[in-house]
């Protein structure tokens, strides 16, 4: 019966890795050591899809920074965008380091790669580099509700005038990259019409305008970070520590990616399990799969405490169901609610809020994207068993998902308790009559009892077909019984 706790097992273990994990990464970091004439430089990574894992590693990487003094931050950013509210998160985040923040764009900042350049006290590019083209968009690239996208936009440029009001250039550089009704103009130039989003070239954004000339965006070009602390700080005066992220990290950007496929295969896996007697291998496995998907965005700090709440319970529910109160299925039914919509809870993209100027969660429509991921995963699921019932009928696989029994007939076993050779639920064998297992009991399956077949669970411990047993009791309609 050990087995059975794998899913919860495996949980945990993840759970408490990644606090672990940061325990060990804050023991191994290697100490930087630097004169008082040196500045210590912390260069964070910013690639790929903002999500889950870059919000991780930017907070964990401030708080660093901050405990150990450091004085300059560089955001090592090439993104083509991602999610707005882990983009506003990794914002905050880094204005919250006290001293000189960095954004050097290395290669793209497109969409919220921009947002996030723009917070940094100065911007660098690479030569080639790109930034802009930020209009909010669905998280699946559809269009968002226009009046949704008139109160996104009215607060992200409401906070990026916050941010950057010390910069003559930014705001309505930022607003001309996400307004596509905004033209920007300056001097006599149009640098972006009506219509259009700007998307700055590294030359552009260093181009001067206005008395005395400013750059418009870039406060230098540099070919790689250490190019450009040298240009900055002079070589020699500064020591670079750089933030790898973590195996933790990885983790949750490998989930992002693959977390549709685990889901789908763990459903399956429960539908598999619903066609078996008992509580077997499908079962936790596919159990195993969902807490995994769970677990991923758990390990990255960013699920948050409700859906934890809600996923514990769900999971609580269904291991009553198997142990205490096997065959009710009211009790897995409910707990299987209470997973999936952790599941739902964890990966809404949670927009923010206008009124208050903090995050709240919006009207049910933020849930929306979620659940046709997991709505979808049920679909594709069921296509799934489908092909299977199909095309492996007789294989050996499909073999051990049906129920065999050594039965005479197939109508040997049958529902309430009575069995097929003229018995009643009221001639049921007396408590203390022995009879052997004809099935795998785990815990439900067939017995034979005097020469008839029933329906019978055994209680806390599986038993093996040919297994004497003796029955102990009855309830909803079949034996209980335990080994003789």
């Amino acid at each position: 019966m050990r087995e059975y706790f794998f899913p919860v097992r495996l949980f945990v273990f993840l759970f408490l890795s990644g606090f672990v994990g940061s325990l060990v990464h804050a023991e191994t970091k290697e100490e930087t050591v630097s004169s008082a004439a040196e500045k210590h430089v912390v260069v964070v990574p910013i690639e790929d899809t903002i999500g889950n894992a870059n919000y991780y590693v930017v907070r964990r990487s401030v708080k660093e920074a901050i405990r150990d003094g450091a004085d300059v931050l560089v955001l090592d950013i090439n993104t083509p965008g991602g999610r707005v509210d882990k983009m506003l998160e990794i914002v905050d985040a880094i204005l919250e380091f006290p001293g000189t923040t960095i954004a050097y764009v290395n290669d793209e900042a497109m969409s919220a790669g921009a947002f996030i350049s723009m917070s940094a006290n100065e911007i660098w590019f690479a030569p080639r580099a790109v930034i802009g083209a930020a209009e909010v968009v669905g998280g699946s690239g559809e269009d968002v509700n226009e009046s949704m996208k008139r109160k996104i936009e009215s607060y992200l440029n409401g906070k990026m005038r916050a941010i950057v009001e010390d910069y003559p250039y930014r705001a309505d550089i930022m607003r001309a990259m996400n307004d596509p009704d905004f033209v920007l103009k300056i001097g006599d130039e149009v640098l972006c019409k009506e219509d259009e989003l700007l998307t700055l070239t590294y030359t552009e954004a260093m181009k001067e305008y206005g008395d005395p000339p400013t750059p418009l965006l870039g406060s230098g070009i540099a070919d790689d970070i250490t190019d450009l602390l040298n240009q900055k700080l002079g070589s020699g005066n500064y020591v670079i520590e750089t933030n790898e992220i973590t195996w933790s990290e990885n983790l949750a950007k490998l989930m992002e990616k693959v977390a549709p496929i685990l889901l789908t295969l763990g459903i399956l896996g429960l539908f598999i399990e619903f066609k078996t007697p008992g509580f077997g291998i499908f079962g936790i496995c596919g159990l195993g799969l969902l807490l995994i998907v769970f677990a991923g965005n758990y390990v990255a700090g960013l699920a948050g405490y409700e859906p934890v709440i809600f996923l514990l319970l769900g999971v609580l529910l269904i291991l009553l169901e198997i142990f205490i109160a096997p065959g009710v299925m009211i009790l897995a039914g409910l707990g299987l609610i209470f997973l999936f919509g952790s599941m739902i809870w964890s990966l809404a993209d949670i927009w923010p809020s206008t009124d208050d100027g903090g995050f709240v969660i919006p009207g049910m429509d933020v849930f929306i994207s979620p659940l046709m991921q997991v709505v979808g995963s049920f679909c594709a699921a069921i296509i799934l068993l489908a092909l299977l019932f199909r095309f492996l009928p007789k294989s050996l696989f499909w073999d051990k998902l049906v129920l065999k029994t050594t039965s005479p007939s197939p109508d040997a076993v049958v529902s309430g308790g009575a069995s097929s050779m003229g018995g009643t639920p009221d001639a049921l064998p007396d408590i203390g009559t022995k009879g052997v297992a004809i099935t795998d009991l785990h815990p439900g399956g067939t017995v034979e009892v005097d020469g008839k077949y029933y329906e019978a669970q055994v209680v806390l411990e599986d038993l093996k077909t040919g297994t004497p047993v003796v029955v102990t009791g009855y309830k909803h309609f079949y034996l209980l019984v335990e080994k003789a």
